[in-house]
């Protein structure tokens, strides 16, 4: 009985202290792992800061902090074991302190006392191992805890009791009066409605944190509006299926986000188990069949972490591809040609061009050389609507899409070569 409750002493006196030290080498691990991932994932940044000694510094600091914490936590395994094995060592001396007497007295012989220190030592052998398993256990649930917290966190959207899937939809967009704030900042919609058709090219525009992206995250359901409503054909959107939702709108964002792997892989991810010859449409539909075709392996080609080995506009089209497979009814162009160079920008827009009319699409756009050709423009300002209309008719209008289209104007011309510019907007510019 005193070594178990020596046991049951030493057990609760280290199981925090093991858990504290496990849960700190964990978050050095975490924060080591993540510091690495952004460096090796910006070097060009970093290089062009010259910061390569600062980062290796701090990369040494963070894994200092993992080896005193890993030493922290071998010294605590060190005195736990030790303290096991001192409180087995104690009950033993006690019980041959108590047991002297009686065979000195004859009451015990010293063959039964040596046979029940045998069988006593027999016993306690599966409870010293008991507790020191304790502190692998310790080790295990600090790293569960954490596991645990992201499985039990619950997504911000989910399904509504009775979603629905439709049949089909065909891409008319309603946003009826929707305003929406992230958390601690101004509103960044208020009370914003538009009407988009099916089939329907619809750009906007305006200047950062007008909300642009946010229209766009809100349609797809990663935030839930404050206030008004998003209906497609007529449907809420919170009452449709959230996986039907996204299946129907393809989105491309500006920053092209490749995996590991062949082209392949990454077109037919938008669309498991696609064949060679929907590839194949889907890549040429996105003009980036051409280029495949002259990588080493065509569409076997494995293009690396992020598709690095890809140029950003082949990248694009390559993410372009992957939207277009799953054939949706409502395409979005987040800023995707913001980063590419002006002949990747004309490939996008030739394939946005052939695009029109066959499904609804909204082109978030910064350079307006992309949105001229929309059906409609929508120029946000504060979280509304500026102004509405075609490229010609907000010209002729003298508002703020003419003031941002001469804006940009004036940017191209301070960049470019006196003798070329206005080159690029000599055949798309159109006078008031």
């Amino acid at each position: 009985v005193p070594f178990i409750i020596g046991m049951v002493i030493v057990v609760n006196l280290f199981k925090r202290r093991i858990k504290r030290a496990s849960r700190r080498i964990r978050e050095a691990v975490g924060n080591l792992s993540a510091r690495a991932y952004e460096v090796m994932s910006n070097l060009r940044i970093v290089k062009s800061f010259t910061m390569e000694e600062e980062e290796a510094k701090d990369f040494r600091n963070k894994s200092l902090a993992i080896v005193k914490s890993n030493i922290g936590l071998a010294k605590l395994s060190s005195v736990y074991g030790s303290a096991v094995d001192a409180v087995t060592t104690l009950a033993l001396l006690t019980l041959i302190v108590v047991a002297v007497p009686d065979v000195l007295n004859g009451a015990l012989t010293l063959g039964a006392l040596v046979a029940f220190l045998g069988l006593l030592d027999k016993m306690f052998s599966p409870l010293i191992s008991l507790s020191k398993s304790n502190f692998k256990f310790q080790k295990a649930t600090a790293a569960g805890d954490r596991i645990f917290e992201i499985i039990e966190t619950k997504p911000e959207v989910l399904d509504v009791p009775g979603a629905y899937a439709p049949p089909e939809i065909l891409g008319r967009i309603e946003f009826d009066g929707v305003s929406f704030k992230y958390e601690r900042n101004q509103t960044v919609l208020d009370n914003f409605s538009l009407t988009i058709n099916p089939g329907e090219t619809i750009a906007i525009v305006g200047p950062s944190g007008a909300g642009k992206s946010t229209i766009v995250h809100l349609l797809l359901r990663f935030y839930e509006p404050d206030a008004g409503a998003i209906r497609i054909d007529g449907y809420p959107i919170n009452a449709l299926k959230l996986s039907y939702l996204r299946k129907n709108i393809g989105l491309v964002i500006q920053d092209p986000i490749l995996f590991s792997g062949s082209v392949r892989d990454n077109i037919a991810y938008g669309k498991p188990g696609a064949g060679q010859e929907e590839i194949i449409q889907a890549a040429k539909a996105a003009n980036a069949h051409e280029f495949i075709l002259t990588l080493p392996q065509g569409y076997e080609t494995e293009i690396g972490e992020r598709g690095v080995t890809l140029s950003v506009g082949e990248r694009q089209r390559v993410s372009i591809a992957r939207a277009l497979i799953k054939d949706p009814k409502i395409l979005i162009m987040d800023e995707a040609t913001s980063n590419v160079d002006s002949k990747s920008e004309a490939l996008i827009q030739e394939a946005m061009g052939r695009m029109s009319g066959e499904r609804t699409t909204i082109v978030i756009g910064h350079r307006l050389s992309t949105v001229m050709d929309a059906d409609r423009i929508v120029v946000l300002e504060e979280g509304g609507i500026a102004e509405i209309g075609t490229h010609r008719g907000l010209l002729q209008r003298q508002g703020a899409y003419t003031q941002l289209y001469q804006n940009q104007l004036q940017a191209q011309t301070q960049v470019i070569p006196s003798q070329f510019r206005g080159y690029k907007y000599l055949k798309k510019e159109e006078k008031p």
